[in-house]
This record gives structure tokens, C-alpha cells and sequence, in this order.
């Protein structure tokens, strides 16, 4: 079950005169990403949601503060619509009894209900005389059903559902002390019900053991030198303090263990923020209930690459079908490029009124949003095509051409050492120019501290281009590492002390390229001799391609120096 659409009628900065559109958001399978500037109404739309799911009673609405000041006596009012797109047991019942409840409705037309389209429209209405909830009937405009259905299907959409708020600034100790220690107090009892129950027999035993023969004796002796002095007592109780298994979950504290070990409240905001991910990942996991997140600003306090590794978690968190996100955000490192991501901007204008400027999902959203992050437009452009990279790896090789990654890949097949190279992110960059914007950029936005560091290698024919990418890449300016960041193709040939240039193909050496030539000779471009036994064969770009299908035919024994290049570098890497 996930939520489709969200509409919000005077709540805060967002109020409706019945002129224009209602304030509705159209929610993606995906992350939903609300983008805007700073107070222009984008926390008040997940402070509704909050008060939808956490406001039972009607205690944490402010009719004075959450009702418009432009507005006198408005009921804030919020409709949040569900889709139906699991077959869990908690959701079938749930809409099973949503279609009592519109059944119990009288309606003049055969219009089929909201339940039989698997859909639940649910509306929440505050006034000065409190909260009142109720669930749209179709064809029947604002009539309603039985309270006490009325009571049974919400009751029963809170069993379905779980709603998990993380507002902007809140520290993890505040986080545990909410709603979500509550979720993930359920979630481990669903997920581990045997466990506990074995757990509470034991506990149970132990508490008997306590009592009987620890506690006995002493009650025994308290009751009879009581008893001297009071003649009227007949039992003395001794009551061990032991918290039952719930309880001991709900108030568990974590400690972690680096280079020492303490609460997770002692630690840094990067470890507390990955500690927070974690638990809702294993929420994500092993909960039996559709989940709904509601997450303000995720990027504070993290390092742009921690940001580019968080994104992935949260793609990886709302995959599930019974999964809903909302994210607000001011970070680009933070958006998705996934084309059912949807982007939502959201403003406000001179009367303090919130509106949706706008809607729209993929690369397209991305385009509208990431531009007004930047007062230029050559920032957004450069994000965008440079920071994908893929967090899970453990390092990036950055390369000038398409066929210098495929004479790896090629090579690791054929010596089935696929491994030297599944956990490395190798880019061919298409050129030496753009070859340094992406390293100088992924080397500022990627973790450089001792422990986290995202290890960047550059590897670059040994021509003109290349050797003028590895000086300026290597100058005091950018101040990559020759050897360890940069080298050239040149330094894995026996070649040192020889000025010729050394590209890709020479690797394989020269006898490979005469025989490929041989059948291709048009596929030259230029053919340079260093004394007697040195020579280098330059390919053009249609030659390239076709050397890349020649050399699948060698054998495996060609690729050994190949094989010895990726070794290095990765050693040179620290992988």
C-alpha cells in the first residue's frame, strides 16, 4: 500500500479560498522530493502528515498555530489517499473493512466504491471542537458512514501502516524517544516473534527463580520480625524490578566500538546519521506494514560523498511497493536520477500563501529543480554529469576512452579474475579535458579523511594529452599524487628512459598489433620506432573498435600484462 495523493486545505501557510487549485501533491512510486527555498511551506506538509498519523487525540494540534492567520474560524483539513498494491494480510482486512464502511452508505448511483478500485481516501478535519476523522464514499459527495466503522477502519489502517517522521534537526536521542522507537519495537516483535517468545518464557523462569529462591528467604524473615511487632501482618512481598522484553527493547541504547567504545549519542553526526539509516533499513526489511518516511534536509552536517552514498540507501528504501518517501531537501547530492523519482517545487508568495509551482518526475524534474540550488547555471550542469558515481565500489578508476575499460574487462573474463574488478567503478571519460572536470570534481565532493577515504586512480595514455593531463592534475593547484593517483600507460612497459608514445593497445605489445594490422591495415594512424626493438603503433578510433573484437580471440596468455596493470593499480590504490 502506498500513498498516491496528498491534499492539505488550511493548515498553516497553506489555505484555500476556493479560488485556484487545492493544494495536492501527486505522489511517485519513488522518492518524493519537496524543493524550494527556506519558509516556503515545505516542513508544514510533513507536519500534516505528522498530525495525520501521530495526533490520536487531537493533543498535538495548536488550533491557534496550525490554522492560517489569513483565515478566520478554517478547519484545517487533510485527505490522503492510499493505494492498494500488496496482498498482505493487515491491508486485505483493512480494505475489507473500508468497503463495509462504504457499503453502509446509501447511494443514489452503481458508482463502484473507492475500496472496490483499491483505493482508501481518509480525511482528517480539525475545529475548536477537536479532531474528527473519517474515509470518502464514492458517488456520495460529503455524506458518511457508522462512527463505529468508521473507528474500525482506522483502527485498522494503523495496524496496516507505519509512519516514520524524521524532522530537520531532531538528534537520534530525540528520535529514539518518539514514535519510531515505538515502530521499531513492533517491527522486531513481528519479525522475531519466536524469538521473544522464547525470550519471555526465559525471562518468566528467571523472574520464578528470583522470587523463589532468592526473595523467599528474605520474605520469610521480614514477615516473621514483622510479625513479632505487628500482629496484624500476614504477608511480606519482596517485588523484583525486571523489565519485561518490550520494554527492554524500547529503552535499549546502542554502543558502538572505533577506537573506543561509546553510547552512539557520543559519537559523530556521520556515524549517527549511517547507525539511523541502518534501522530504517532494517525496518524496510522485516517490517509485515506498509511504511510512509517523512525526512527533513538528510544531507545536514554530511560530506557531499556521504550524501551520494545516503541517496543510494533511500533508492534502495523506497524500491518496496509498500513503501512511501517524502524528502525535503537543499542538497543536489541528495536527488535521485531514477525516473520514477518525482520533484515537487514548492513556494510561496507575498501573502505567505504555499503553492506547487510545479511537478514532474525523472531526469526532466531533476533539470527544473537542481537549477534554482545555484545562482548559475554551470554548476547544476556539472553535478549532474559528474557525480555519478557508484558508492557501493570501493574505488574509481578514471580512464580517457571506452576501449581502455573494455581491454580490462576483456582481460579479467578471459583469466577469470572478474574480481580484480567488480567492486572497482572504472569511467571512460572521452577525452583528457573532461577527463580533469570529473577527477577534480569527484575529488571534492568523494571522503578524504584516514578512515573513510574513496580512493580515485587516473590512468592516461602516454602521448601529448596525456602527459599534459597528468602535469596539470599533479600541480600544486589539484595535487593529485603521481604513481599513486596518476601514472601513465608507460609506466607498466619496459620502455622507462625512451621517449615514445604509450597507448592502451600497446599493453598487449607490439607482435599482437602487426598481426592485427596485417589483416586491418587502415586501421593505422600512425606508426613511431625508438631504436631497434621499441615501436608504437597508434590506432584511429575506427581501428580501436575493431581491436577490441580482434583481441577476444587471443589467448588467455596475452592478457597476463593486463592483468599484472590492474593488480598494480589496485595496489597502488590500497584496495
Amino acid at each position: 500500500m502506498q500513498i498516491t495523493t496528498i491534499k492539505i486545505k488550511n493548515f498553516r501557510s497553506i489555505w484555500y479560498k476556493g479560488q485556484g487549485s487545492l493544494f495536492t501533491l501527486n505522489l511517485s512510486p519513488g522518492i518524493n522530493y519537496l524543493v524550494g527555498p527556506n519558509n516556503c511551506g515545505k516542513s508544514n506538509i510533513l507536519r500534516a502528515l505528522d498530525l495525520a498519523f501521530n495526533d490520536d487525540n487531537g493533543n498535538i494540534f495548536d488550533m491557534k498555530a496550525d490554522s492560517p492567520s489569513a483565515l478566520a474560524y478554517s478547519r484545517p483539513t487533510i485527505e490522503i489517499n492510499f493505494l492498494k498494491n500488496t496482498n498482505v494480510s493487515s491491508e486485505k482486512t483493512l480494505f475489507r473493512f473500508a468497503e463495509e464502511y462504504e457499503s453502509s452508505v446509501e447511494k443514489t448511483s452503481n458508482t463502484k466504491s473507492y475500496a472496490a478500485r483499491d483505493e482508501l481516501h481518509w480525511v482528517i478535519q480539525y475545529s475548536n471542537t477537536g479532531r474528527d476523522d473519517s474515509f470518502a464514499v464514492a458517488g456520495v459527495g460529503g455524506r458518511r458512514g457508522a462512527k463505529p466503522l468508521i473507528r474500525k477502519t482506522l483502527k485498522q489502517l494503523r495496524q496496516a501502516c507505519h509512519f516514520i517522521y524524521i524532522p530537520s534537526g531532531q538528534s537520534i536521542e530525540e528520535l529514539f524517544e518518539g514514535a519510531f522507537q515505538n515502530i521499531l519495537k513492533s517491527v522486531l516483535e513481528e519479525h522475531l516473534y519466536n524469538e521473544l517468545k522464547a525470550a519471555n518464557k526465559s525471562r518468566t523462569e528467571y523472574l520464578n527463580k528470583i522470587k523463589t529462591e532468592l526473595f523467599g528467604p528474605l520474605e520469610e524473615m521480614l514477615k516473621t520480625q514483622l510479625g513479632y511487632v505487628i500482629n496484624e501482618i500476614r504477608q511480606v512481598e519482596v517485588i523484583p524490578e525486571i523489565p519485561n522484553i518490550g520494554e527492554q527493547i524500547a529503552y535499549a541504547s546502542l554502543r558502538i566500538t572505533d577506537h573506543f567504545a561509546s553510547e552512539l549519542k557520543l559519537k559523530g553526526t556521520g556515524v549517527r546519521n549511517t547507525a539511523l539509516i541502518a534501522l530504517i533499513n532494517y525496518i524496510r526489511k522485516h517490517s509485515r506494514r506498509s511504511l510512509v518516511f517523512a525526512i527533513e534536509e538528510p544531507e545536514s552536517f554530511l560530506h557531499p560523498g556521504a550524501q551520494a552514498r545516503l541517496i543510494k540507501e533511500l533508492e534502495q528504501i523506497a524500491e518496496r511497493r509498500d513503501v512511501t518517501m517524502l524528502i525535503t531537501t537543499h542538497s543536489p547530492f541528495i536527488l535521485s536520477k531514477k525516473p520514477i523519482s518525482r520533484f515537487i517545487t514548492v513556494g510561496k508568495n507575498n501573502d505567505g500563501l504555499t503553492s506547487i509551482l510545479k511537478q514532474s518526475n525523472g531526469e526532466n524534474g531533476l533539470k527544473d529543480v537542481i537549477m534554482p540550488l545555484f545562482d548559475d547555471n554551470i554548476t547544476p550542469i556539472l553535478i549532474s554529469k559528474m557525480s555519478d558515481f557508484d558508492p557501493s565500489k570501493k574505488g574509481i578508476i578514471l580512464v580517457e576512452g571506452e576501449t581502455d575499460w573494455l581491454y580490462m574487462k576483456i582481460a579479467c573474463e578471459k583469466k577469470n579474475k572478474l574480481e580484480l574488478i567488480d567492486d572497482l567503478q572504472i569511467i571512460p571519460c572521452y577525452g583528457t579535458g573532461k577527463l580533469i572536470c570529473k577527477a577534480v570534481f569527484l575529488k571534492s565532493i568523494l571522503p578524504n579523511e584516514k578512515n573513510s577515504k574513496f580512493p580515485i586512480f587516473i590512468l592516461l595514455d602516454y602521448d601529448e594529452n596525456g602527459k599534459s593531463a597528468r602535469n596539470t592534475l599533479t600541480n600544486s593547484i589539484f595535487n593529485f599524487r603521481k604513481t599513486s593517483e596518476v601514472t601513465t600507460y608507460k609506466d607498466f612497459k619496459n620502455c622507462q628512459g625512451t621517449e615514445i608514445d604509450v597507448e592502451a593497445e600497446d599493453i598487449f605489445g607490439s607482435t599482437i598489433l602487426e598481426n592485427f594490422l596485417s589483416l586491418h591495415p587502415a586501421a593505422l594512424a600512425e606508426k613511431i620506432v625508438r631504436g631497434a626493438n621499441l615501436v608504437h603503433y597508434g590506432l584511429n578510433e575506427g581501428g580501436k573498435t575493431i581491436f577490441t573484437e580482434y583481441v577476444k580471440s587471443l589467448s588467455v596468455t596475452y592478457f597476463d600484462p593486463w592483468i599484472k596493470l590492474i593488480e598494480s593499480v589496485r595496489q597502488r590504490m590500497q584496495i
